[in-house]
């Protein structure tokens, strides 16, 4: 049963494999959101067009922010303005080397998200070898987009959660999220028997490892 559909702007700023999709269709899925959340596509739009059109709700990667002559000071004043009362959503996950490792299977499989049993198998059949500059490579993009939107938030209504939260348990973690944006929804409790399909693969602990002694030494 849902209760009420007042809610404030909100943009999701996310990093890789951090669990950002399952909110965005969780958010969706209750249908209070008009426009629904959208996921910007690099691909199919430019940075400017956003800029020029600011949505109320959105989740954004960092490399958003990336192209040639942005400036996060007066972008972010000019979404400030428009929406003053906008609130930010940082996902994160709390092991950085498991998210660069995640990141970097995702990035060489072309895989960022499997919904079957079958895929899942010939997934992991998928032999990808170690790549030593390539994931210290997506270590230091990955740890200057954390930095990048630590900062970006600084001064504005945040709230930062991580994929261990969302993986943990499921009604807790939506739970907070709608206590943060004042969504007035039930949620069911039965939402803990979703399964979400991992993709941590035979070679993760291992690559882990691999790249925590190289950037730790």
């Amino acid at each position: 049963m849902l209760f009420n559909s007042k809610i404030t702007p909100i943009w999701i700023l996310a990093v890789p494999r951090s669990g950002s999709s399952f909110l965005v269709d969780f958010l969706n899925r209750t249908n209070l959101f008009n426009p629904k959340f959208r996921e910007f596509n690099l691909d199919l739009e430019k940075k400017e067009q956003i800029l020029f059109n600011l949505p109320k709700y959105i989740k954004l990667q960092r490399i958003f922010f990336e192209f040639k002559g942005f400036c996060d000071y007066d972008d972010k004043n000019k979404i400030l303005k428009k929406y003053p009362n906008i609130k930010f959503i940082i996902t994160q996950r709390k092991n950085i080397y498991e998210q660069t490792v995640s990141t970097y299977f995702a990035e060489y499989s072309k895989k960022w998200s499997i919904n079957n049993k079958k895929e899942l198998e010939k997934y992991k059949k998928l032999v990808i070898p170690y790549n030593e500059k390539e994931l210290i490579r997506l270590f230091k993009r990955n740890y200057d987009h954390i930095n990048c939107w630590d900062n970006f938030v600084q001064n504005t209504n945040y709230i930062k959660v991580n994929y261990e939260e969302i993986t943990n348990n499921h009604y807790v973690f939506f739970k907070k999220i709608c206590n943060f944006i004042n969504l007035k929804v039930e949620i069911d409790k039965n939402i803990n028997k979703i399964s979400l399909i991992k993709l941590k693969r035979k070679e993760t602990d291992e690559y882990v490892e691999k790249l925590k002694k190289i950037i730790e030494s």
